[in-house]
């Protein structure tokens, strides 16, 4: 799979993935909260993949959060835009925060079999997230929600604005 990088203007991007997600919530006590900067430069990136990947995360959220929240934040970093989903859902155990990366795994069997999914999102997600030369990780605590993020470069490497015209 090749990525096909074209201008992604954050602002209208992020909320039209806020505004596709409510479905994610929609039978739960659960808000979508987005927190952008107020100056993010537009970005060489693969939108349809872009949306792949904040999907995934945001649907995870939505997956293990029955009330609460779902913040999706981007903020512009040296060069970089950060992006993360923190939700106030069962969390993850530290000792399987290594784990859900991986293909086929999941956090736990008895989560799995209230949520569903194949144990392959994740593992998409990270290999997007890497093809766009970024790097994504997570922070979690049970019972008190978790926060994946990722970064990627706002022109990745080896850039030529001139030669894509």
């Amino acid at each position: 799979m090749e990525l096909e990088y074209q201008p992604v203007d954050l602002e209208p991007f992020l909320n039209s993935v806020i505004e596709t997600s409510q479905i994610f919530v929609k039978d739960k006590t659960v808000k979508l909260v987005l927190q952008i900067d107020n100056e993010l430069p537009e970005i060489q990136a693969d939108p349809i993949r872009l949306q792949q990947i904040c999907n995934n995360l945001l649907s995870n959220a939505a997956k293990f959060t029955d009330e609460g929240s779902i913040t999706l934040r981007a903020v512009a970093e040296n060069g970089s835009i950060h992006i993360s989903v923190t939700d106030t859902g069962m969390g993850i155990s530290d000792d399987k925060l290594d784990l859900i990366f991986e293909r086929f795994r999941q956090a736990d069997q008895s989560s799995t079999r209230k949520a569903g999914g194949t144990g392959l999102g994740l593992d998409i997600t990270r290999r997007l997230v890497h093809m766009h030369g970024g790097e994504i990780n997570v922070e979690s605590e049970v019972g008190v929600g978790s926060t994946f993020s990722f970064t990627i470069p706002v022109e990745p490497a080896g850039y030529d604005d001139d030669v894509l015209e």
